[in-house]
């Protein structure tokens, strides 16, 4: 929570699909409180893929792995994955349990992204 003026800002707060009802509530050290309320809808899709570097950062010239957590009832027929952020395919496999390794020459910040496909694209 970050705490301004004369609002109250929180990071990812987990909603349901639908309305949801967040209620703030203020104690002083006295211990009266004040309440209020706001309704929020959400039009949430669940997470099906998550990806992960396996080291949060390292030296230029470090091999870095990641992992994936695909969660569907679809199974993974092949992979692609563009680990450096340019837009093209680093690694395409077919192997949906082959390693997911990158060798990082340059040091900067990268954003990586992973594609996987069933059968059927």
């Amino acid at each position: 929570m970050k705490p301004t003026q004369q609002s109250l800002m929180v990071d990812a707060l987990p909603l349901e699909p639908g309305d949801n009802v967040i209620v703030a509530t203020a104690t002083t050290v006295a211990g009266d409180t004040l309440a209020t309320s706001v309704r929020v809808s959400s039009e949430w899709q669940p997470q099906i893929l998550q990806l992960r570097a396996l080291e949060r950062s390292a030296l230029a010239r470090k091999t870095v792995t990641f992992e994936y957590a695909f969660q569907s009832a679809v199974s993974v027929s092949s992979l692609a994955m563009d680990f450096d952020g340019d837009g093209h395919d680093d690694l395409t496999t077919s192997d949906p349990a082959s390693p997911l390794t990158f060798q990082y020459n340059t040091p900067g910040l990268y954003v990586a992204r992973l594609t996987p496909l069933c059968q059927r694209g």
